[in-house]
């Protein structure tokens, strides 16, 4: 089971149509992600490496075997918290783009991804709302599918023209528009 996907389905976030994020919603899912990171998922993962130490150091093995169950579910844990945090906000976005942040979506939900963009014109609020919304369309996907977007940007405007292709079937075509800030 994907927790992300689970997340996404239950709070509405898995679009039938291609749907754009309110403004300002960019930010609070920045400050989220970034909450979720930097707290629980930080303090779980140097959970786990204080219990590799603590297996190190223990010369019990039933209690090593333990101790080292523990670790394994703990680096679980620290995963899935991972994983809800890039379906919050892909984490490659500030610093790679959004071309490779929508590359590592695609990549995790094992769908086929081609995109051909024009970011010229746009500023930084209207890549974050363009990739933010491809991202939550590529979660929606079962994988296997392939998909093929088309951003083409304006001064005032962003249009979005999306394809994807699932198992044999023709191609759905969805799109979106952007306001640029």
């Amino acid at each position: 089971m994907k927790l992300a996907r689970v997340i996404l389905e239950q709070t509405g976030g898995v679009p039938a149509l291609l749907r754009v994020s309110r403004r300002g919603s960019e930010k609070l899912r920045r400050e989220f992600e970034r909450t979720l990171h930097d707290g629980p998922a930080l303090r779980v993962s140097a959970l786990a490496l204080e219990l590799a130490l603590i297996s190190g150091s223990v010369s019990d093995p039933k209690v090593r075997d333990l101790v080292v169950g523990a670790q394994d579910e703990v680096c679980r844990i620290a995963d899935e918290l991972r994983e809800v945090g890039g379906a919050i906000y892909p984490p490659l976005l500030v610093s790679a783009g959004v071309e490779t942040a929508l590359r590592a979506v695609a990549e995790r939900q094992r769908v086929w991804f081609t995109i051909q963009v024009d970011e010229s014109g746009m500023d930084d609020l209207t890549r974050t709302r363009l990739c933010l919304l491809l991202a939550d369309h590529l979660r929606s996907l079962p994988p296997g599918t392939a998909l093929s977007a088309r951003v083409r940007g304006g001064r005032h405007l962003v249009r979005v023209r999306v394809r994807e292709w699932r198992g044999g079937r023709l191609p759905r075509q969805r799109w979106a528009v952007l306001r640029c800030a």
